[in-house]
């Protein structure tokens, strides 16, 4: 008879350990320039308005930068002249001009022209991007407009909306040769003093101290019923409720003080074709499925009472589709909206917040800003390369979250702001709904620290992201499945482990 090996006993803490509670704060001055206030009816103002407001408040900063940044000038003994508007650009002469950025592309949609039209077709597929070889940008003011010409601009990721100095020599009528270009840069941050722990490689190890964690998580796509997916949620409730895992699992789960979901936690609802005649009152079970919404609820309900959680919407939730996105309604969650509140003089944060997107809040003295992805999204259609983690700094470079709105976004039509510019600098930034995790340390020109977050859809790829309060080192966190009988080929199946992998300490 084989003896049984001797078993080493499972290691138990001292103490249980107790969830740490950073201060919080709702950041009411930046998050209210986001909500849509239902007294008043934006529908009846213009476009205009906010490219008007978008350029008087940006022009300043981005004179200041530039008159800095060209101060001295290679070849010439003066500096360069400030044109005042577009139109008064003297020919031969070095000189630069601050405008807003319009891309003219021959690929993007225009309802113009589909309604002009006299033979009407099936529509095409929508493209990845609009970016082609025979765009022209162009730079415009109050005054007129100018084409940008040469290498510089071509070389740069540019999109339409971005307030930008141009300094070059108008070589023909209506064409400036470009020789450098300066954005607006980041705004001023509040604390913005470098921690002896401070992460400057990209990626860092955030179990280095006791600090708390702020935990962040995009495309849960709830209520498809699949059962890959579904274990990989209940996987990530009894980890960031400290039920499962080790003790050390359960160590890290108690410095996790907050939960920001950006957006797509919804699927998709399915509508049949052959449905009957709709009921009258309530909703016809053949037509409409309660599940997405209920599975969030759930979700919500097991996690609310021990953290607490800033919920976005996102393009595939119900909301609606103009930015800035306003909160889903707590009445969609019966058992999550008994924790918390989302008024913002709230001041202790706990529970369930339903947020706008995008999102402001403040932890651990530090700010956090995030979105659900659109921003960035949209972005990709009008430059050729793909790093989205580029995209997402050059954003913060151009003090502006949103410039592609209102041309190719959707966002509300204000006539006394622009909310997505930036007053205040991140601390973090974090994108949701990406196709890859990825991160960066941006540092502004006053020592101004930004820690860049792309978070993947977890449906798909089962990551999340831990960021320290304090040092601001960010890590992913995978949680894998085993694969399933007859799932070989799909996405959700295609794992062969099961446990939570952490990348990037």
């Amino acid at each position: 008879m084989t003896a049984l090996p001797d078993i080493a006993p499972l290691p138990v803490p001292a103490a249980p350990p107790h969830r740490t509670s950073p201060a919080f704060h709702p950041l009411p001055t930046l998050s209210s320039a986001l909500r849509v206030q239902n007294s008043t009816n934006p529908y009846q103002s213009q476009y205009a308005t906010i490219y008007f407001m978008r350029l008087a408040r940006l022009k300043a900063p981005t004179m200041k930068r530039a008159r800095k940044r060209w101060a001295k000038v290679e070849g010439h003994e003066n500096p360069p002249k400030f044109v005042p508007r577009v139109l008064d650009i003297t020919q031969g002469t070095l000189s630069f001009v601050i405008g807003t950025l319009y891309i003219n592309m021959p690929l993007k949609p225009n309802v113009l022209d589909d309604l002009s039209r006299d033979h009407w077709l099936a529509a095409p597929q929508p493209r990845l991007k609009f970016f082609s070889p025979g765009d022209e940008i162009m730079l415009e003011d109050e005054s007129g407009r100018v084409r940008l010409v040469g290498d510089k601009v071509k070389d740069a990721r540019l999109v339409t909306g971005v307030i930008v100095a141009a300094l070059g020599i108008e070589a023909e009528a209506g064409e400036f040769h470009v020789l450098d270009l300066c954005f607006a840069g980041q705004p001023a941050q509040a604390q913005a003093e470098k921690s002896e722990e401070m992460d400057v490689d990209g990626v860092g190890e955030s179990s280095s101290s006791s600090a708390p964690l702020v935990a962040f998580v995009s495309g849960l796509d709830l209520g498809t019923g699949s059962a890959p997916a579904d274990l990989r949620v209940q996987m990530l409730i009894e980890y960031l409720t400290g039920q499962g895992g080790s003790p050390e699992d359960q160590a890290r789960a108690a410095r996790m003080s907050r939960l920001i979901i950006a957006g797509n936690s919804m699927a998709a609802p399915v509508r049949h074709d052959d449905a009957k005649k709709p009921k009258r009152y309530g909703y016809d079970r053949s037509t409409y499925s309660a599940s997405p919404t209920l599975s969030l609820d759930a979700v919500l309900s097991s996690l609310a009472p021990t953290l607490p959680i800033d919920l976005l919407p996102g393009a595939d939730d119900p909301a609606g589709a103009l930015l800035p996105q306003q909160p889903l309604p707590r009445a969609m969650f019966r058992e999550a909206s008994r924790w918390g509140s989302d008024a913002e003089e709230d001041g202790e944060g706990q529970g369930l917040r339903c947020c706008t997107n995008p999102a402001w809040v403040g932890v651990g003295g530090k700010t956090f800003l995030t979105t659900s992805g659109q921003t960035i999204d949209d972005i990709f259609k009008y430059v050729e390369t793909d790093d989205r983690l580029a995209m997402a700094k050059d954003t913060l470079e151009w003090r502006h979250v949103a410039p592609t709105a209102p041309d190719t976004l959707w966002c509300y039509p204000f006539n006394d702001r622009d909310p997505f510019i930036l007053s205040d600098c991140p601390h973090v930034y974090a994108i949701g709904n990406q196709p890859a995790f990825g991160t960066d340390l941006l540092v502004g020109d006053d020592a101004q620290r930004t820690r860049v977050v792309l978070l993947p859809r977890f449906s798909a790829s089962g990551t999340i992201a831990l960021v320290n309060t304090e040092t601001l080192a960010c890590e992913s966190v995978t949680f894998e499945v085993p694969r399933w009988v007859g799932e070989a080929e799909n996405g959700d199946g295609d794992r062969d482990v099961s446990g939570a992998k952490k990348e990037g300490g």
